[in-house]
């Protein structure tokens, strides 16, 4: 892991730098990268995403369909979603990353996907009450989601937790969404690619998950739904006894914690406090919170307004048309979609978003088996999927 842990980081903070080099921001944002490492020494940074904040429940309705959650990395695996479908979209890239497997694209073996963040991600990775650092950003959990009580920190792993939202944040708008540490959880067992391109794709899961981390404390078994449960594989993958699908399996990624002070700009250098007190004397810090950032190779980057989950810098006028959401928005990756089902089955899909999910049968199985060991789930969001 050494021959690429430091081109990995580098790259993604590089970049990072080169997107926000016209404007001041605070150089402590959170970072999230999916990369495709090939053959140990290559590699690929596939996307990148910035934030820490979700859209509140007033924002999400069926009209926009905004982006719901702006933290670093859901942005970063959509991203990687949105990188997909522009991989299959065409010839060469497919049979550079792909082998056809029967009826499914495989990813090559020859490359490792690894996911890296800048921080522990939010929820169960950032529950302990004895770190002064951590111990105060928990997630709200499902049971408590609509009681007005204090959102007080505990390490129940087998409680799942929504995304964080200010203390101040009125309930009736509080977000939904599960916090990272919960969807990297169900990514180690749905994997990376989504529902809708699992219809065209194998599983593609994460091999390494690296994670700048100082504290001393293992943050292995908040991502492994054995440990969170309780429940065995059986319970998990099967049904009646017999695999929903051998292509699934619950993936347990190398946990890399990366302590170095390679950059200046990292989380962790020592002139960091010193560096965001220069740049907080000048700039209003909800304006540092406020936007994210998409980068997508071949795409280029995308500012996103955190606040409500669209693109960056839109007039009122232009906040309805569908135009203008993020790239990564459900309804612009849906477009992908169906271009991508004219290309491979030569007919246009006359099914909404929602009616293409549902066809994929052992997807939704293996997710009613994931809640199931749980019992706290996240809200419906069917409402928000039946546009086309």
């Amino acid at each position: 892991m050494n021959n690429y842990l430091s081109d990995l980081k580098q790259k993604t903070h590089e970049k990072y730098q080169e997107l926000i080099q016209k404007e001041k921001v605070n150089q402590n944002a959170i970072l999230a990268s999916i990369s495709l490492v090939q053959n140990e020494q290559n590699v690929i940074l596939c996307s990148l995403g910035t934030g820490s904040k979700a859209v509140g429940l007033n924002h999400m309705n069926e009209q926009n369909h905004c982006l719901h959650s702006c933290h670093a990395e859901v942005i970063a695996k959509r991203g990687f979603q949105l990188w997909l479908y522009e991989v299959l979209s065409k010839p060469n890239d497919i049979d550079k990353y792909f082998e056809k497997k029967e009826t499914k694209y495989s990813l090559k073996k020859e490359y490792k996907v690894c996911f890296y963040v800048t921080q522990p991600p939010c929820g169960q990775a950032q529950l302990f009450p004895e770190s002064k650092i951590y111990g105060m950003s928990a997630a709200r959990p499902f049971s408590e989601f609509f009681q007005e009580a204090e959102n007080i920190p505990n390490c129940d792993t087998q409680r799942l937790r929504s995304t964080p939202a200010n203390s101040k944040t009125p309930i009736q708008q509080k977000n939904p969404s599960f916090c990272c540490t919960d969807k990297i959880m169900i990514w180690n067992i749905v994997g990376i690619q989504g529902a809708l391109l699992n219809q065209y794709i194998n599983p593609i899961y994460i091999d390494n998950l690296i994670i700048e981390f100082r504290e001393h404390f293992s943050l292995k078994e908040v991502f492994d739904i054995g440990k969170r449960s309780g429940k065995s594989m059986e319970d998990v993958l099967k049904i009646n006894n017999k695999f929903i699908s051998k292509a699934f399996k619950i993936k347990k990624p190398k946990i890399i914690y990366t302590r170095k002070n390679l950059f200046v700009y990292s989380p962790y250098h020592p002139n960091n406090d010193e560096l965001n007190k220069r740049i907080n004397k000048d700039i209003n810090q909800q304006s540092l919170q406020s936007f994210s950032y998409l980068y997508v190779d071949s795409l280029g980057i995308e500012k996103i307004n955190s606040l409500n989950g669209l693109k960056w810098g839109l007039a009122k006028k232009d906040i309805s048309k569908l135009q203008f959401l993020p790239k990564i928005a459900k309804y612009q990756l849906f477009q992908k979609f169906k271009h991508l089902y004219e290309h491979f089955e030569g007919k246009q899909l006359q099914c909404n978003y929602r009616q293409v999910k549902n066809k994929n049968i052992k997807y939704l199985c293996l997710k009613l088996n994931i809640k199931q060991c749980f019992q706290e789930w996240s809200l419906n969001k069917t409402q928000y999927e039946q546009f086309q």
